[in-house]
């Protein structure tokens, strides 16, 4: 198939980026190839860092997708990142029409307008008057991003918004809708609420998500962000009344109610925009809604709208008008249809099938299309000027010594250009270096989270009032098939509880020496460290007499079993085999008749998915 028949699709949202490939067929099908996801996580106070983690997570999605470097992809920004405004133009002729949108938006978007990269689109409307759809976004914002696909490899082709993406998908999937459809695409830090009625398009977003939920939780337990979101994933759900209620806990039922209340400020934004889409724009009341978004996850928020909106609502699928590959696992996609209607939308440009066509456009690509644009007419030049040196010289052969005197007059001109290019090659040399070091900087932030995730599982799946964990060990050079329960280095030394203050933590490894180059590690003298890996973590508590007696501990390790997105495995690496609670429980003591003992002690070991490396 052709290289202009595949379109590589990304949706960059805040705490979440996909990746597709789609392939387009005989009548302009279109047909998913490749599909991943990687997350980010969307901590208000880690701002700084969000683009570095943006960078890597789309690299790691092009890797696993194979794709080769300088491809081309479309990528979408979420509705927090850029400024949607739709207006009603009064009839005038096609040759004053452009010169009217560029006052509106001069009007309408808060910022100048060579302050911001921004597009239009017309759209359907009921009466004589025209309806345009206005686009901006900041243009250091949009560069920003521009650059984080650069480093990843890729190229950019064409940015969209999220919601025009999502409306592509919608009338692509629903060519004759009835009535007007709301759907709701519920992201980390904004809702984007998104009328569509006939060809008619009207967005806009409220300041509530993911985050929002996230924040609240993390207040009311005095969490941090990361211990919050945690909770909120393994543990919540939208309470839903007395009688939902009397069957959860106290902890959840209480987990529940905050979500619930933090929540009802949704229905109440939905009711005003509805109003001003009637009053402004003679829209009609919605008749059905359709969730989309990450944020539709939480159990019960789709019962929880129905109760407050008395519409309809259901999970919206944009996969049933494409076909999938069987390079795509189905039944994960199907699990996330609803996350995917960015990714059709910009998989229907490609295919030249999408009803609104929106392009913000970063500088750097700017740039390159207006030369892309020059390029014809300066291979026509060349083509001329070849032509007339032919020429001139099959009758002016005798001036062939003015000739060759110009010609080392060209020579001299590249002897001075040559110490401008060997800087260049220096610069150059010296970014790569740089970028080098910027990467590790990335990584490095990236692992600063992993030891408070890694904990917060823990605490997730070990909340059990006849459990509790006493020792958490971190061990290098562990073997998880079968070894004795002794196998694995512990980094640190025992009996760390007793030591004073200035004595070393870490015991005494041999671990491999790494030169570190002093243009590597800016502000420190060239030096060498001793690097290990740690690969696993043993665990010790306790376990009292209950209901499930010692059975409890195993409850536990299978809870943690079905978790897909764990930081521990339970799969040997060189087997390929999985692990067996004997591999993994190394002791579990247990009641002796007469015993007075009140707890008994038990002992596990889990290889980590990801090693942790550290410096000694």
């Amino acid at each position: 198939m052709a290289e202009a028949d595949k379109v590589v699709a990304l949706n960059i949202g805040s705490q979440r980026i996909a990746m597709a490939l789609f392939e387009t067929g005989k009548g302009k099908s279109l047909r998913m190839t490749g599909y991943e996801t990687a997350s980010i996580l969307a901590d208000p106070a880690a701002e700084m860092v969000r683009l570095s983690q943006v960078q890597l997570a789309i690299r790691e999605l092009s890797e696993k997708l194979k794709l080769s470097k300088h491809t081309k992809v479309r990528y979408t920004l979420s509705g927090q990142s850029v400024f949607a405004k739709f207006v009603k133009l009064p009839p005038l002729a096609e040759d004053n029409l452009e010169q009217l949108i560029t006052f509106e938006a001069q009007q309408n978007v808060p910022f100048p307008l060579d302050e911001v990269a921004w597009d239009w689109a017309l759209m359907g409307s009921e009466g004589v008057e025209k309806e345009v759809a206005l686009v901006a976004i900041k243009s250091d914002i949009l560069n920003d991003y521009n650059e984080a696909v650069a480093d990843a490899g890729l190229v950019t082709e064409l940015v969209d918004a999220a919601p025009m993406a999502l409306y592509n998908s919608f009338r692509y999937n629903n060519p004759n809708p009835e009535g007007c459809s709301l759907l709701i695409d519920m992201g980390a830090r904004t809702c984007d609420l998104i009328y569509i009625e006939n060809e008619r398009l009207f967005s806009r977003s409220a300041s509530i998500g993911g985050v929002t939920l996230t924040t609240a939780v993390a207040k009311e337990y005095s969490l941090s962000f990361p211990e919050a979101e945690a909770l909120k994933t393994s543990k919540g759900m939208v309470a839903m009344g007395g009688a939902h209620l009397e069957q959860l806990d106290d902890e959840t039922a209480a987990l529940a109610m905050l979500l619930r209340n933090t929540l009802n400020k949704l229905p109440s934004e939905i009711a005003r925009t509805n109003n001003y889409y009637r009053s402004q724009f003679k829209g009609s009341a919605p008749q059905k809604i359709y969730l989309a978004g990450g944020g539709a996850n939480l159990p019960y928020l789709k019962e929880f709208l129905e109760e407050k909106l008395k519409l309809p609502v259901e999970f919206y699928n944009p996969l049933r008008a494409i076909s999938v590959g069987s390079g795509v696992d189905t039944t994960e996609l199907s699990r996330e249809a609803h996350l995917c209607g960015a990714l059709i939308g910009l998989g229907l440009r490609g295919a030249g099938l999408a009803s609104l066509e929106i392009d913000l456009v970063p500088d750097a690509v700017d740039t390159q299309r207006s030369a892309d644009r020059r390029k014809p007419f300066f291979i026509a030049a060349a083509a001329t000027l070849l032509v007339g040196a032919m020429s001139w010289a099959g009758f002016k052969a005798y001036e062939v010594g003015v000739v060759e005197k110009e010609l080392e007059g060209l020579k001299q001109e590249v002897a001075q250009i040559e110490p401008v290019a060997q800087k260049v090659k220096t610069l150059e040399e010296s970014l790569k270096k740089l970028s080098a070091v910027g990467d590790q900087y990335a990584h490095a932030q990236k692992g600063r989270i992993q030891w408070i995730e890694m904990l917060s599982e823990l605490r997730s799946h070990f909340a059990h009032d006849a459990v509790w964990l006493t020792q958490l060990e971190p061990l290098t050079g562990y073997e998880a098939a079968g070894g004795e329960s002794k196998s694995g280095q512990p980094v640190l030394i025992e009996g760390i509880d007793s030591l004073t203050y200035g004595d070393a933590l870490e015991a005494d490894i041999k671990a491999p020496q790494v030169e570190v180059p002093k243009n590597q590690r800016p502000g420190i003298q060239e030096s060498k460290m001793n690097t290990l890996e740690i690969n696993a973590v043993r665990i010790r508590g306790l376990w009292r007499q209950n209901p499930s007696k010692a059975n409890a501990v195993y409850e536990l390790i299978e809870n943690m079993r079905k978790d897909e997105g764990s930081h521990f495995s339970f799969v040997n690496e060189e087997t390929q085999k999985g692990l067996g609670n004997d591999d993994i429980l190394k002791s579990l003591a247990s009641p002796k008749s007469g015993s007075s003992q009140l707890a008994w002690p038990f002992e596990l070991v889990l290889p980590l998915k990801k090693n942790v490396k550290c410096v000694k």
